[in-house]
């Protein structure tokens, strides 16, 4: 066991020659490194289970600004960076430090509906680019999405002109984009117009959203899923409160029903006001992807 111990040892330090006496682990923002370090005692238990992490019994070990292990005690050396916490001191713990992805909100006061609201929720977006993390790839977001108004004129003229069908007025139809694959879509879309049946709605039609991945990342090309969308109307004329009531419980059941092992089934939104356009995109490339 001592043998064991002293080769684990022996690892660390050469670990800690390509570290500068630290191990870093990016945080949501690849921009910068968090400040989670390994102290000996714990590292040599974390390479003990083959893997070379900064935690014990599953918590971090923070080291603050006095070099300390929080958790442990231990004394080791730590770099004075721009992005080290301070130590802990009345009602501050660094351990509670966590970072968040930006959220933004853009809305017309006077609920006048206009194209602008949503370019200027494109700059908005942008301008958060480095709240978001970014895969190994230097490519691929960790997610970025934007939630809006149905464009019911969009809509309303692209299904007329392309598939000769006329939408039902604003608020009277539903709408979602789900995230399926090639190979098993049309089961899916079957198994959800029957239960979309048994709950007095019908499927108007399924439309294959435009996209352009030209722009997004590797990884995220490798994974990226069918997009469909679905247009939803009740098979009788009901009060929109209901129809909404309708939709919660189409979702709800399709959601628990229709997932299996092999097959993608996910839905991004459903509604009969609002639409959700999301991926594991950058802030920026949210609005090439979407043609």
């Amino acid at each position: 066991m001592a043998a064991v111990r002293r080769r684990m040892i022996g690892v660390l330090n050469r670990l800690s020659t390509y570290s500068s006496t630290h191990v870093g682990f990016s945080t949501l923002s690849h921009r910068r490194e968090a400040v989670y370090s390994i102290c000996h005692k714990c590292a040599v238990l974390a390479v003990s289970c083959s893997s070379v992490r900064p935690e014990v019994g599953g918590q971090r070990h923070l080291l603050a600004n006095n070099y300390q292990c929080l958790s442990l005690g231990n004394k080791m050396e730590m770099s004075q960076d721009s992005w080290s916490l301070p130590p802990q001191q009345g009602l501050y713990d660094p351990q509670n430090e966590k970072d968040a992805c930006g959220v933004g909100f853009i809305v017309s006061i006077d609920g006048t509906r206009s194209h602008k609201i949503v370019r200027d929720a494109e700059k908005l977006a942008m301008r958060m680019n480095h709240r978001g993390a970014c895969a190994c790839d230097n490519d691929t977001g960790d997610g970025a999405g934007v939630l809006t108004a149905i464009p019911h004129n969009y809509y309303f003229h692209e299904l007329r002109e392309q598939h000769s069908i006329d939408l039902p007025p604003f608020r009277q139809y539903a709408t979602g984009i789900f995230y399926l694959d090639k190979i098993h879509h049309a089961d899916c879309e079957a198994q959800f117009t029957k239960i979309a049946e048994e709950c007095n709605l019908k499927v108007l039609y399924w439309r294959t959203v435009p996209t352009n991945s030209a722009g997004i990342g590797e990884v995220a090309r490798s994974g990226e899923p069918f997009m469909r969308q679905v247009f939803l109307v009740p098979s009788s004329p009901v009060p929109e409160e209901e129809l909404q009531k309708q939709v919660f419980v189409l979702r709800k059941r399709a959601t628990h029903k229709i997932p299996k092992p092999g097959v993608r089934f996910y839905i991004c939104s459903l509604s009969n006001t609002t639409v959700i356009y999301k991926g594991q995109f950058t802030s920026d490339q949210l609005w090439r992807y979407f043609t």
